[in-house]
């Protein structure tokens, strides 16, 4: 829609690219890490968060799959 609401584009070619990633337990709370809700956190706080996901994620198989999608759009612009 945002490409033919600004009227200078031909039509958009969309694909998506649908992919997932496992992280163990210790590579899934260090992409935590860099997340800054969770820098934001008092260091004790963050730990017992930490701490909490990990022996979470431990009991339930030692890890996590997250599914991403990447989205990529190609229009010419108009002449």
């Amino acid at each position: 829609e945002l490409f033919a609401d600004a009227g200078c584009f031909e039509p958009v070619a969309v694909r998506r690219y649908p992919w997932s990633h496992r992280y163990g337990t210790s590579d899934y709370l260090g992409l935590l890490g860099t997340h800054s809700t969770h820098g934001l956190l008092p260091p004790e706080q963050r730990k017992r968060l930490h701490d909490a996901i990990g022996e979470a994620l431990e009991r339930f198989g030692g890890g996590v799959e997250i599914f991403y999608e990447a989205n990529l759009y190609v229009a010419r612009r108009n002449d």
